[in-house]
């Protein structure tokens, strides 16, 4: 009964393999499958159906571009005697071809053929490059599908030095000298084929210029600033030895010249700003025990300070921001950590305001564009709050790291067009560029001063920024102007 079971199960095998193989004498042969394809690369399954072990010579698969096999690529595995899958991999494909793959095998000194399959190699392909923008001799690393080991990277016209191709689906190359372009495309060249990035590749742009240094050079510490015009203000908080300072410094891009301003009120350290003339709260000195609040509030309107109405809850290293000519005041030492209060111009007047989803103070960089707040928390990310819904979301993350207690705070943020530019933390020289509408990336130049420095100010004038930096452990203070996109 075994006998005759067997026989019929042979006889439908052959029945059903019939039109697809290969058949010689106690074995068949089958091309069975494309494993895997990709753009120089092809994994292929056979089979050898028999019965018994079959002493063969020679066995693999013939590779070719036309179904005659007339120009072939011979992949031998050599002889075997066991029947069953077997397995070849062969590379050296041109990208995005049409080739004929079959099995053969070499049994009694005559080659026996397979079926034939029909398969297509992938073409090469760029998905992302990071980062975005870099400087000469500095790394960037490629991600895409089906680099040749041949592969070769283009900035424009220049061409850069491969340091690593890994499987076909990473490079990373070095970026080469800058040309007469500082924006150039992102090309690969692999195979005889070229493609490009989606995005174009940016060199690092940005030059530091140092100015005119205040009047007397003194260092300004966890004071305020602001602008009125094209006029810029820094003052207040204290200098060297923890000394309260009482006055407010002007400078005017246009003359290129500092001038003291008629404050007649008392200092405020660790005060809120809202960097278009409103400021108060804080302390009164910074090394009372207990500290002293200062709860007078002010506007400065370019020629004369007038006092205002003090906000009902005490802020000291609070943040300040300036929405739709409304006045925000959130978080710090005194009150909650999220409380917000709101000040109205027109009316004079104080207001309840939602409160923020989370804890908030000077340490953090803030900065508005289109209505809405945005800002790092200690974490690197970058929040966006929407004040009139109170709904917030996470639209970035910084690009550079943090130390803790030490690079986390005292950085700048400012808005200048489409762009936010931000960095410079305590001891750091990073500046970077954000833009608002993809919010992606983009390394600016290393500051060049002092970076035991710390920012007292910063401001916008035309289509360059002014940073204000006070020295932490000494009395001078520098005053810089950054074009971000000089080179």
């Amino acid at each position: 009964m075994i006998r005759y079971c067997t026989l019929i199960f042979l006889l439908l095998l052959g029945l059903l393999l019939s039109c697809t193989e290969e058949r010689w004498g106690d074995f068949t042969l089958l091309t069975e499958e494309v494993v895997n394809v990709s753009g120089e690369r092809a994994i292929i399954l056979g089979r050898i159906l028999a019965t018994q072990n079959v002493r063969i010579e020679d066995h693999g698969f013939h590779f070719s571009t036309d179904n005659n096999f007339s120009d072939q690529i011979v992949l031998s595995l050599g002889p075997t005697e066991n029947p069953g899958r077997f397995v070849g991999e062969q590379d050296g494909f041109d990208l995005g071809i049409r080739y004929f793959v079959r099995a053969f095998a070499v049994f009694s000194g005559e080659t026996l053929l397979g079926n034939t399959i029909e398969f297509s190699t992938i073409l090469a392909s760029i998905d992302s490059f990071e980062p975005m923008t870099q400087s000469p001799g500095d790394i960037i690393t490629i991600i895409g599908r089906n680099f040749g080991d041949d592969a070769e990277v283009f900035f424009g016209e220049s061409k850069g030095t491969v340091i690593e191709n890994s499987n076909g689906f990473r490079i990373r190359v070095r970026v080469p000298s800058v040309g007469s372009e500082i924006e150039v495309p992102l090309k690969i060249l692999t195979r005889g084929i070229e493609i490009f990035a989606d995005h174009p590749f940016k060199y690092v742009t940005g030059q530091y210029t140092r100015l005119e240094d205040i009047p007397n050079g003194e260092a300004i510490k966890s004071g305020i600033f602001f602008q009125q015009g094209s006029n810029f203000h820094v003052g207040l908080g204290y200098g060297v030895f923890s000394n309260p300072k009482s006055e407010i410094f002007a400078y005017s891009p246009v003359s290129q010249d500092w001038s003291q301003t008629p404050f007649e009120g008392r200092t405020h350290w660790k005060p809120f700003s809202s960097r278009s003339g409103y400021f108060g709260g804080g302390y009164l000195i910074n090394n009372a025990i207990p500290q002293q609040y200062n709860p007078d509030f002010w506007y400065f309107d370019g020629e004369k300070y007038h006092p205002l109405p003090s906000p009902p809850l005490q802020f000291a290293n609070s943040i300040c921001f300036e929405i739709q000519n409304e006045i925000y005041v959130a978080g710090g030492d005194l009150a909650v950590g999220s409380v917000v209060r709101k000040f109205d111009p027109v009316s004079n007047t104080w207001s309840f305001s939602p409160n923020l989803p989370f804890n908030v103070n000077q340490d953090m960089l803030h900065f508005t564009y289109n209505d809405k707040l945005y800002l790092i928390d200690n974490d690197k990310l970058l929040w966006e709050y929407d004040p009139f819904t109170s709904v917030s979301r996470v639209a970035g993350k910084y690009p550079s790291p943090f130390i803790d207690n030490i690079s986390d705070t005292g950085g700048i943020a400012i808005v200048l067009g489409n762009k936010a530019y931000l960095g410079l933390y305590v001891t750091t020289p990073f500046m970077w560029e954000l833009d608002m509408e993809t919010f992606n990336w983009s390394k600016k130049t290393d500051f060049p001063g002092d970076l035991w420095t710390s920012n007292a100010g910063i401001f916008v004038h035309e289509e360059a920024i002014y940073i204000f930096r006070s020295a932490r452990f000494d009395n001078f203070s520098e005053f810089w102007r950054f074009d971000p996109e000089k080179f």
